[in-house]
C-alpha cells in the first residue's frame, strides 16, 4: 500500500465534488476501512454500512466551515472517524471482542484479500521491529491498542504537545522504512505487490 500525502487542495477539491478526487478518496479509504473492520471481526454484511457511514460523517465534517484544521492529517481523521463508528456499532450490537482464534476460524472473505492482508501485516510487523523500541511502542499504543493520547502522555511522562511531536517522528520513520523496504529487497517487493 502506498501512502498518500493529503493537502488543503485535495480536501477543497473533495468538497467541490471533483470526480477524480472523490474516486480516489473512496478507493483509498474504502480499502483501508475494509481491512480495519474485518480485523475487528465485523460481519461482512455490516461492513459496507459502516464504511458508508464513515464516508458520510467524514465528508460532512470536512466540508463545513473550519472542518479540518490540518488537511495533511486527513488519513488520521478518517481512521478515527471509522474507529468511532465501529465503537458505536459495538455498543449497539453489544458486540463481543474477537476470540483469540478468530483468524483461524474465519472462513469469510476471498482468498486473495486474505493473502494481501497477511502479507501487509507481515511487512508492517517487520518494519515496526526495525524502528527502535521507543517508536515501535508509540505506534503500537496509537494504532494497534488505540490508546487515548492522554493515557500515553501520562505513561511516558510527556506533555500532549510533545507526544504529538514524538508520534509524528515515529510515523515519518515508519513511512520512510516501509517505502524503502521494497527498494532494498526485490523479493519483498514481489511478495507485497
Amino acid at each position: 500500500m502506498d501512502f498518500f500525502q493529503f493537502d488543503a487542495d485535495y480536501v477543497r477539491r473533495l468538497c467541490e465534488h471533483d470526480p477524480m478526487i472523490e474516486g480516489h478518496f473512496a478507493s483509498y479509504f474504502g480499502d483501508l476501512m475494509l481491512v480495519k473492520l474485518r480485523s475487528r471481526g465485523v460481519p461482512a454484511a455490516d461492513i459496507p454500512d459502516l464504511i458508508q457511514e464513515t464516508f458520510v460523517r467524514a465528508y460532512e465534517t470536512l466540508c463545513q466551515e473550519g472542518g479540518l484544521r490540518q488537511p495533511e492529517c486527513l488519513g488520521a481523521f478518517v481512521n478515527t472517524t471509522c474507529h468511532h463508528i465501529w465503537q458505536e456499532y459495538c455498543r449497539r450490537r453489544r458486540f463481543d471482542p474477537l476470540p483469540a482464534d478468530f483468524a483461524e476460524r474465519s472462513g469469510e472473505g476471498d482468498p486473495e484479500s486474505d493473502l494481501m492482508t497477511a502479507q501487509t501485516c507481515r511487512s508492517v510487523r517487520k518494519v515496526l521491529k526495525g524502528l527502535g523500541e521507543k517508536n515501535e511502542l508509540l505506534l503500537r499504543k496509537k494504532f494497534y491498542e488505540e490508546e487515548p493520547n492522554e493515557q500515553t502522555s501520562r505513561e511516558l511522562g510527556v506533555t500532549s504537545d510533545y507526544l504529538r511531536v514524538l508520534l509524528l517522528r515515529a510515523k515519518q520513520d515508519f513511512k520512510k522504512r516501509y517505502l524503502r523496504r521494497g527498494k532494498n529487497n526485490p523479493n519483498d517487493k514481489k511478495k507485497d505487490h
